[in-house]
């Protein structure tokens, strides 16, 4: 579980495959994650993913639940923290 098993799950899956990430993200949020993470977080999830891929670190995404810090409008780069998502990045 954790990084490895992420980074092994997006090498085969691609952003270009919108349920196929759907269903990823699911997974790893859901499942990768004690406690899990919540469904709604899962568009956010996959929008920080293709933000960072972009080298796009500081856009604001706008989340379900608000971020003790950020509110609803959380940056890349702390979703991308927050929800271990590096193995679908790097």
């Amino acid at each position: 579980m954790g990084y490895l098993a992420a980074s092994d799950m997006a090498a085969h899956t691609t952003t270009q495959d919108p349920r196929a990430m759907y269903q990823t993200m699911h997974w790893h949020l859901r499942s990768n994650h004690v406690p899990p993470h919540p469904i709604e977080m899962i568009d956010p999830a996959i929008d920080a993913v293709t933000h960072a891929r972009n080298g796009d670190w500081d856009s604001l995404i706008e989340t379900p639940h608000p971020h003790r810090e950020y509110g609803h409008n959380v940056p890349v780069h702390t979703i991308v923290d927050a929800l271990n998502l590096d193995g679908f990045i790097d």
